[in-house]
């Protein structure tokens, strides 16, 4: 029982660190383009809001997507031919 509750609490641990990066990440992605905004550099601004944009909603597509299919014991469907598109295969269970 110590185990689980050690392994339990380092569990909650990385990811509260997981979501502390990946919102600091974004947060200074979107300072950044802001930032190129305000110089009036549009297309920096334009092209870093692009590639923080985009592959967060592509990531978060992809993983509702394999969500619903655990849970209603779906195939991968089109999935590969989707995942084919983006180069994103490595990424297929």
């Amino acid at each position: 029982l110590k185990f689980t509750c050690n392994r339990l609490w380092l569990d909650c641990l990385w990811i509260v660190l997981a979501l502390f990066v990946f919102f600091w990440d974004v947060g200074t992605d979107l300072w950044l383009a802001a930032t190129y905004y305000q110089r009036r550099d549009f297309v920096w601004s334009g092209l870093t809001l692009f590639f923080v944009l985009v592959p967060s909603v592509l990531v978060q597509i992809l993983s509702f997507r394999w969500f619903v299919q655990d849970y209603t014991g779906g195939g991968l469907g089109s999935l590969p031919c989707f995942a084919f598109l983006f180069c994103s295969l490595v990424f297929v269970r």
